[in-house]
């Protein structure tokens, strides 16, 4: 089980494009007006299996091929073998077409979970996770690793890395160098002689997968890294939940945090913005002009301090310049509902968009139970438009991604039919808008 501080107008009359079960080629794309590099441009994909199926993350390369990771419960790579009530990874790779171009599923012989992807312009993917015992190719080193696999533009396999101690480890963000050169993990470990968890933060050569580098911080209490972002000149952001003091007297429970690390990785400066209850950074982007975005999670006030006590959380979008000031803080929706948000992208004037699901209203009526949302803030904090995607069941967006030339997509799971039938269980959902939310 996820720890609580961890928490993180529909299809045409004509069928969207679709993966039903194994990876099969998509007959009948949507096809809708506007530019950008998606073509021809396509509304929303559904694929999945008889079991669950959740995308995580969504990135795309420099020739709009999409590429999405999540985890399964089921059969989604045709000869792979389910193992059960198991828990698998998948990364998926279409193009900009959204016709399927090849998906990869990998697992040990229990539950593993998939936190982030990153992309390179020429279609190399890294997946991060975690496991409790070994992914293929990989030795356990002790109670649950860190993961690293990357596949080349094809799909090939060309390096698998887990990374750990003889105690609990956990993968739950990956960032690679502007050049390519290097990828960055972020997570956890409880490696002794500590008793409670640390940040760790890891640098692999993307060649080969070796690591170069290796270092944790951390304080008296749980401390853990969600997300990691590498700026052009190499500056390295962390973000996520303390239990401790990394900025500030720790405010009551578990603070977000945000950790600007100097050239070899020791901790140059932090920021802990915090309320009473819970507080968790969940991502971070760094925008072109050295600013830093941070999507957090709070069960009270994040953007004032102020506690609310009402069991409800909410996503907050914090701001700061290059130095750790912060320019601005605001909630994402309204605060009487709850909403929750764990995808972030910024793309070249400085917008912003944030992507997860609401039980409330964020762009017309709710459809039932959870909808997902994606929104879009200019770089001021001026909220610009949303738009929310439902159905009578449980939908949700966990990223969000952007072409070059404006496209923005979003990736979740759904327990209805956002796009073709429904395969069952929760399904993997891609779904596309321009830079104005036109679908």
């Amino acid at each position: 089980p996820i720890p609580l501080w961890l928490l993180p107008a529909l299809a045409a009359c004509q069928p969207p494009a679709s993966f039903d079960g194994p990876l099969t080629p998509a007959e009948h794309p949507v096809l809708v007006g506007g530019g950008g590099c998606l073509s021809p441009a396509w509304r929303i994909i559904q694929f999945g299996s008889a079991g669950d199926d959740v995308a995580v993350d969504v990135g795309l390369d420099a020739d709009c091929d999409l590429f999405v990771a999540g985890t399964t419960l089921g059969v989604l790579e045709e000869g792979s073998v389910t193992r059960g009530q198991f828990q698998d990874a998948f990364v998926a790779s279409l193009d900009a077409s959204a016709q399927p171009r090849w998906l990869r599923q990998y697992g040990s012989a229990w539950d593993d979970t998939v936190k982030g992807l990153a992309v390179s312009p020429e279609g190399d993917t890294y997946v991060v996770g975690s496991t409790p015992l070994a992914m293929p190719g990989a030795v356990n080193l002790g109670q649950g690793d860190a993961f690293v696999i990357k596949h080349g533009p094809g799909g090939a396999l060309d390096w698998v890395v887990q990374r750990g101690s003889a105690e609990e480890d956990t993968g739950l963000g990956v960032a690679l160098s502007r050049d390519g050169r290097h990828v960055f993990l972020a997570g956890g470990t409880m490696e002794k002689p500590d008793v409670s968890f640390d940040m760790s933060i890891e640098v692999l050569e993307a060649g080969d997968g070796t690591v170069l580098e290796a270092r944790r911080h951390g304080t008296a209490g749980h401390d853990r890294a969600e997300a990691v972002a590498v700026s052009a000149e190499g500056s390295v952001v962390l973000v996520g939940a303390t239990l401790g003091g990394f900025a500030s007297a720790n405010a009551g429970s578990f603070d977000a945090f945000l950790a600007h690390l100097d050239p070899t990785l020791g901790l140059a400066w932090a920021r802990q913005p915090a309320t009473p209850d819970i507080d968790a950074g969940l991502k971070v982007v760094i925008a072109p002009d050295g600013a830093i975005l941070m999507l957090a999670l709070s069960f009270s006030d994040l953007a004032t301090g102020r506690g609310e006590n009402d069991g409800l959380s909410s996503a907050f979008l914090l701001k700061y310049d290059p130095m750790g000031r912060l320019l601005w803080a605001q909630r994402v929706g309204s605060p009487h509902e709850l909403h929750r948000a764990s995808g972030l992208a910024v793309d070249g004037h400085g917008a912003i968009y944030v992507a997860g699901g609401t039980h409330g209203a964020m762009d017309g009526p709710n459809q039932g139970g959870r909808d997902a949302f994606v929104v879009k803030y200019d770089a001021h904090g001026a909220r610009l438009w949303a738009r929310q995607l439902g159905t009578p069941g449980m939908d949700e967006a966990h990223a969000v991604a952007l072409t070059r030339a404006g496209d923005v997509v979003i990736a979740g799971y759904t327990t209805g039919q956002l796009g073709s039938a429904h395969a069952g269980g929760q399904d993997v959902f891609v779904a596309r808008f321009n830079s104005r939310g036109q679908q």
